[in-house]
């Protein structure tokens, strides 16, 4: 049997969103940054880091084209771009069939959180080693409420054990294949993000946890536009292509 390090990592980009929060026109991914697109800046952080082997992107079928027009031949990691389907879970399993029958790392990453680092990545596939699932997560600064149907606080749960979800999420493909083919058999397909499918449908599966980073932010509204920019002029994040 192959040793889990050898394994080959498979990251895929899912940019399937329409971005209507920022505004209409283009989605979000495809919207400019310090002179890239932030679907390219995730790419070129992606595209650069040694424990990413292949590469997949999964948009919406509108901007297909408009996008491997961007592309062109510059990510030699790139292997496929995948048409999205009508929810996130659908996206996934788009990605998921694309990536065949073998045995890998797969860590899904959202198109629009172009800060994600070495570091992180790095941390994802090492978790891979030993564990089927792992989560990016940074802790809540913030105290969270839970409130009822008509906005009413019910509860403040421990902010000690709270933490905020990034991607990428990480999984060995059997794993996270599984926990899809079961979900699909319970006509499930409301999943917001991929750890959540596992934890439901393959409830002995342990998640572990890596540390996120404050700069990997998700880039949603317009604020965050402005925030991306500043981080960018700052840290000189911006990255060619390869």
């Amino acid at each position: 049997m192959q040793a889990r390090s050898d394994l080959a990592t498979c990251a895929v980009v899912l940019a399937g969103g329409t971005g209507t929060r920022i505004g209409p026109g283009l989605p979000k991914q495809l919207i400019k940054v310090a002179d890239k697109t932030i679907i390219e800046h995730t790419l070129d952080a992606l595209q650069s880091c040694d424990v990413i082997d292949e590469l997949y992107v999964v948009m919406s079928v509108t901007h297909i084209d408009t996008l491997s027009e961007l592309l062109g031949s510059r990510y030699s990691k790139l292997r496929r771009i995948l048409a999205g389907g009508a929810t996130r879970s659908d996206s996934t399993r788009a990605a998921l069939a694309a990536l065949g029958e073998r045995e890998c790392k797969v860590l899904l990453h959202d198109a629009v959180r172009p800060f994600v680092d070495d570091r992180i990545l790095g941390d994802c596939v090492r978790a891979l080693d030993h564990d089927d699932a792992v989560n990016v997560v940074i802790e809540s600064s913030d105290t969270i409420v839970e409130i009822s149907p008509d906005g009413a606080v019910v509860a403040t749960p421990d902010r000690s054990r709270l933490r905020r979800v990034q991607t990428p999420q990480g999984f060995l493909l059997s794993t996270v294949r599984e926990a899809y083919r079961v979900a699909a058999e319970a006509n499930f397909s409301g999943a917001t993000d991929d750890c959540s499918v596992v934890l439901r449908f393959m409830p002995g599966t342990r998640i572990a946890t890596v540390d996120g980073s404050e700069e990997n932010i998700k880039i949603t509204r317009p604020l965050d536009l402005i925030i991306a920019d500043c981080l960018f002029g700052q840290s000189d994040r911006t990255r060619p292509g390869n």
